[in-house]
């Protein structure tokens, strides 16, 4: 569910990131096409982003799995539950989205808008379509108690 809409600030990163998604190299797998944090370049600076969120929304968390998401055109992740880390707080951030993209989390369905932050439940049954003409494209992470 929504931490924050779309702020300057935010809208900011999230262009910012959307500059630099050309430097990923992609690959298929999983629910969807992803590329996995530690194998991004440096330019892309999605660390920066990560550490913004978290002193925003959890100053006492800290990162957990990551990767970046991406769903291209008439793309469907079918619903799942996911059990990493033992964690119930995932966030994303959407970079690229378009209005026919739309994530599903316990039976609700909803539209992530660019430079929101957004948390779910990877417990719980999700999923994600995108219906429209560009990619989706989200930072997400999971965000674990700190030690």
């Amino acid at each position: 569910m929504p931490l924050s809409g779309p702020t300057p600030i935010a809208l900011d990163r999230a262009e910012r990131l959307a500059a630099r998604l050309g430097c990923l190299e992609w690959q298929s797998g999983g629910n969807g096409i992803y590329a996995m944090l530690q194998e991004w370049p440096a330019e892309f600076e999605a660390d920066g982003v990560i550490l913004w969120i978290l002193r925003q929304f959890y100053p006492e968390g800290r990162r957990g799995m990551t990767m970046l998401s991406r769903l291209v055109p008439g793309q469907e992740i079918p619903e799942h539950t996911d059990r990493h880390e033992h964690c119930h707080r995932r966030v994303h951030f959407p970079i690229t989205t378009n209005d026919k993209a739309t994530f599903t989390s316990d039976g609700r369905e909803f539209h992530m808008e660019r430079g929101g932050v957004y948390e779910i439940d990877p417990f719980l049954p999700h999923s994600a379509r995108n219906h429209g003409d560009t990619d989706r494209i989200h930072l997400i992470f999971n965000v674990l108690e700190a030690p």
